[in-house]
């Protein structure tokens, strides 16, 4: 199931389910793309690359107003990023946000 034509690798984790989807970094993104992302709730992106990963290659979402932009490096994982919908995630603290995602994780 290809989700954008922009990137290369966008697919849902579960499949068929968009709560939680799995990018490559999406170096240019259409303006209809980010459009589905919004009507799809899905407007919190946990980018787990490295410094030196994004220093390299920048996501245009981080500059978006209408998104939630997070920075969890993983070393262990290289260039993508994690799309997530999660109710309500904007709105809480980073350190709470972590623990969120530590959570979802474990369950």
């Amino acid at each position: 199931m290809k989700i954008f034509q922009s990137t290369r690798n966008t697919r849902p984790i579960i499949e068929n389910n968009f709560r939680y989807i799995r990018s490559d970094v999406p170096t240019v993104i259409a303006e209809t793309e980010k459009n589905w992302l919004l009507s799809n709730n899905v407007t919190t992106i946990i980018d787990l690359r490295t410094d030196e990963e994004r220093e390299k290659k920048q996501c245009p979402l981080k500059d978006d107003i209408r998104f939630s932009y997070c920075i969890y490096p993983v070393t262990s994982v290289s260039l993508f990023i994690v799309l997530v919908l999660f109710p309500g995630f904007r709105k809480l603290s980073p350190a709470r946000r972590k623990q969120r995602l530590l959570q979802q994780h474990l369950h």
